[in-house]
């Protein structure tokens, strides 16, 4: 749905603003959430700021920039952009919340930058595209960027149910509040963007979050990234075979050097051989050690194909 759902935002703009596409898109995301995943775990009075933090860069900025750059930008543009992400999720880990990464990842995020820089001489070159687009579209990927790596206390804490009912929660009121001027409030007419939005709050933003989170419990921030790479693959695909949009070659080769750089960025992550060797030491027997890998790829990669069928 990830990947779709620049398309669907794209035809849905041809009846309702965007500021109403986010706030429904988050509420629908909530009710979601509220109605399928039940948690009594109570949250701690101090740590509901940083899960307003957490719903206004994750839900309530993203939401609605990414709405909004799509009425200057193709929607196979914003999903390329989308695929900075995992770049900037590691840049972040490491200066802002002390990730740690060796001299090879530093050289793969340094090639991803220069993959980004391409893309954007290839976006700026397109006939179907605006600076202040552009910048939408990067200030909205930079609030998912920050998110994610502050919600992994709060998952840690809380677990995935009960942090993202209230992520969204708070996300929801956040749209309220910063684009209440901009809110009509107006609901699609036509069935094919009824659909979409709903399409687009339930399994987009209510399911698919959901399991995100699961993800990033399993396998960590950094490795959880992986998925990011089907959203500009998918986008492009309905984009250009849907909507007949026009990708340039700077646009392809930024973005294949980006997905080239986070791949061997998270190869280098060693998150996984650490239970190895752990175990290892504590003496553990040989086939035991097999036994529990082989059960943590299982989960790893079982969460993963489940998530990117939620998201394409």
């Amino acid at each position: 749905s990830w990947g779709s759902s620049y398309l669907l935002i794209k035809l849905i703009l041809n009846e309702i603003p965007p500021a109403d596409i986010a706030m429904y898109r988050v509420l629908l995301g909530f009710l979601t959430t509220t109605a399928f995943i039940k948690s009594n775990k109570k949250i701690e009075r101090k740590d509901h700021s940083l899960l307003a933090l957490v719903g206004i860069l994750w839900f309530t900025v993203p939401s609605f920039f990414y709405a909004v750059s799509l009425e200057s930008l193709s929607s196979s543009i914003v999903g390329i952009v989308n695929g900075t992400t995992p770049l900037i999720i590691a840049a972040l880990a490491s200066l802002l919340f002390k990730e740690k990464i060796n001299k090879y990842q530093v050289a793969y995020l340094m090639l991803g930058y220069l993959g980004i820089a391409i893309l954007n001489i290839g976006i700026l070159n397109n006939p179907e595209s605006t600076t202040i687009g552009l910048l939408q579209a990067l200030i909205a990927a930079l609030g998912y960027s920050l998110s994610v790596n502050i919600v992994k206390p709060l998952l840690s804490k809380y677990g995935s149910k009960i942090t993202l009912k209230f992520s969204l929660l708070y996300g929801f009121l956040g749209n309220l509040i910063f684009y209440s001027p901009l809110l009509t409030f107006e609901i699609p007419k036509q069935p094919i963007n009824i659909l979409s939005l709903l399409f687009l709050g339930i399994v987009g933003t209510g399911l698919a979050y959901y399991f995100y989170y699961e993800l990033i419990i399993d396998i960590g921030v950094i490795r959880s990234t992986i998925i990011v790479y089907l959203i500009p693959v998918i986008a492009i695909l309905f984009g250009v075979l849907l909507l007949y949009e026009a990708i340039n070659g700077y646009e392809v080769l930024g973005l294949l050097v980006i997905i080239f750089s986070s791949f061997m960025f998270l190869l280098y992550e060693r998150q996984k051989w650490l239970i190895f060797f752990t175990y290892k030491r504590r003496g553990v027997p040989e086939v035991k050690i097999i036994s529990l890998r082989l059960k943590y790829e299982y989960v790893t990669i079982s969460n993963i194909l489940l998530i990117g069928v939620l998201w394409t």
